[in-house]
């Protein structure tokens, strides 16, 4: 908004070319009221242009990601906030509790927070066809998971799908949890294992409440409709007729269909369409009050064909969905004997497969330290050494795997390879007289088959840690 000051001098009953001439009084009440004009204009210049908001933006807004809360926008350009911030969640933010906001669309969308304590924060405004109703913190975001509000006064599921590549702070993203000791990942919320924590691991997440994350799509938690809106077919029954004409025995195919809800409820004005496929014959019909209608009835048929199979073509009623399940009988000529029916085999149950435990990864650690240096090296010298055993989670002992580890007053890392017993030496280094001590610490125990625990080691001489020791020279 721009603001223009003008001013011009009273009129006067003289030609526009002759000399104007001004009393020093006037010419102070000039000066006097320019500077008053100059005074007010600045007054509205420095004046803070007032927040103002859109239809668009108006309304209720729930925090779905990265934090819990509402936020209503109010037509005059403030708001008020419930959102609280994930706790340990660097890249959250929550507006103030209340304050003024304006919307802008210049460049890209978006809306600012300036809180009554002074904060500002500002968010985009999605914009996208998919999802036009949209806020997002993206204004200073520092990780791939930023908040999220949705139009609303309710909670509406959110979709999340990446791999260890995009999103590179799985450690203190509330998506998932890691675990360091088997360097696993699994679901906030739902516990659900996602796998290890590498770049090829992919993952799609669904937040199903505020924070909470399942392994999957929205779409495989949608609620499913209420048992009221389902209807199928919970009975038919043969309900052919006989028909004698002139002399001939005659048959008419009908079947008797009984539809309901999955509460056993009547389903009464529901379309039953069926056909006789032997006869060559179809039909429909509508429930009646008990949910019950007969298809057939048009067509009267020869004792040639003394049967005929029956089959539920479909099932409509506004308001209500078939469960899309067909149910069939056979059909026979009153007229003739009632056949024996062929007792149905009773299916064998196909057992139920024992699930295979999924095994513990392996891990293993260092079971023992033990000073090995030689009581004795030179007048002027010595050599500090350390014996490291690495053991497999049940104390076996692991050939192969390196131990890394340093020692005080001495720069660089020394490694060694255990033999078949487990153990190997780390030192083969000097140290003068004038050093009296030196602590070891193991750094690292590498293994091609199972992961290093530290927090597993252990010492039963009891003279370290089985991370530390001290040796004295």
């Amino acid at each position: 908004m721009h603001y223009a000051l003008a001013a011009r001098g009273p009129i006067e009953d003289k030609p526009p070319d002759a000399p104007r001439r001004r009393s020093p009084w006037k010419r102070l009440g000039s000066l006097l009221a320019l500077a008053s004009a100059l005074a007010l204009g600045t007054t509205f210049v420095a004046a803070s242009q007032p927040a103002y908001a859109v239809t668009a933006i108006d309304g209720a807004w729930t925090v779905v990601h990265g934090g819990t809360g509402q936020l209503s926008l109010n037509a005059d350009g403030t708001y008020t906030s419930t959102c609280q911030v994930t706790p340990g969640y660097a890249d959250a933010w929550c507006p103030a509790s209340t304050g003024t906001f304006q919307y802008s669309t210049m460049s890209t969308a978006s809306v600012t927070f300036t809180g009554a304590d002074g904060s500002t924060i500002s968010y985009r405004v999605s914009g996208l066809v998919s999802s036009p109703d949209t806020i997002t913190s993206v204004f200073g975001s520092r990780t791939y998971s930023p908040l999220i509000m949705k139009k609303g006064s309710s909670f509406t599921c959110t979709d999340w799908n990446g791999t260890g590549t995009s999103f590179t702070q799985w450690g203190i993203s509330p998506e998932v949890l890691y675990d360091a000791a088997s360097n696993l990942l699994y679901a906030t919320g739902s516990h659900e294992l996602i796998g290890p924590k590498n770049i090829d691991t992919q993952v799609n997440l669904a937040e199903t409440a505020p924070n909470y994350f399942q392994v999957g799509h929205c779409a495989d938690f949608a609620t499913p409709p209420a048992p009221s809106t389902i209807m199928g077919v919970t009975g038919v029954r043969d309900a052919s007729t006989s028909l004698i004409t002139s002399g001939h025995s005659l048959w008419v195919p009908q079947a008797t269909v009984t539809i309901k809800d999955p509460t056993g409820t009547a389903v009464s004005g529901a379309t039953v369409a069926g056909s006789f496929t032997d006869a060559g014959i179809s039909g429909t019909c509508v429930t009646a009050a008990d949910g019950t209608c007969t298809i057939g009835g048009g067509s009267a048929i020869g004792d040639s064909l003394p049967s005929s199979r029956f089959t539920t073509d479909n099932v409509t009623k506004a308001g209500m969905a078939w469960d899309g399940i067909h149910a069939a009988i056979t059909v026979y000529d009153p007229n003739l004997p009632s056949p024996t029916p062929t007792p149905t085999p009773t299916p064998t149950p196909t057992p139920t497969p024992t699930p295979t435990p999924t095994p513990a990864p392996a891990t293993h650690h260092i079971g023992n330290l033990d000073v090995v240096t030689s009581p004795f090296s030179s007048l002027k010298s010595w050599q500090p050494e350390v014996a490291a055993t690495v053991l497999d989670s049940s104390g076996n002992a692991i050939a192969g795997a390196t131990v890394s580890g340093t020692f005080t007053n001495h720069k660089g890392t020394l490694s060694c390879v255990t033999a078949a017993n487990g153990t190997c030496t780390l030192g083969n280094f000097t140290f003068n007289r004038s050093t009296s001590s030196t602590v070891f610490t193991v750094t690292n125990v590498a293994d091609a088959s199972s992961t290093y625990m530290p927090a597993a080691n252990t010492d039963p001489d009891g003279d370290s840690n089985g991370t530390t020791i001290t040796v004295n020279r």
